[in-house]
């Protein structure tokens, strides 16, 4: 799951999106509950591979970082 997450992150972040956003987003085209998806968003961002807003500065778009840019490339690659 945090892989797809990771995945739709990283191809969807030109859009601006906050976390709030994606989680709609991704919770929607994923078809998996908003709650699920928060989760796996909080466990992307304590393993430093993707950042956004916090509670304390809301509005920031999220992002992939560049250790998650690099694992998307691989994941990218294996499913080519």
């Amino acid at each position: 799951m945090q892989k797809r997450i990771l995945l739709h992150i990283a191809e969807t972040e030109h859009l601006g999106l906050t976390c709030s956003r994606q989680v709609r987003e991704i919770s929607r085209r994923m078809r998996i509950p908003e709650s699920t998806v928060k989760w796996s968003i909080r466990a992307l961002r304590d393993f430093y591979l993707i950042e956004g807003g916090t509670p304390e500065n809301r509005g920031v778009p999220a992002k992939v970082t560049y250790p998650g840019l690099l694992i998307a490339e691989g994941l990218r690659r294996e499913h080519v």
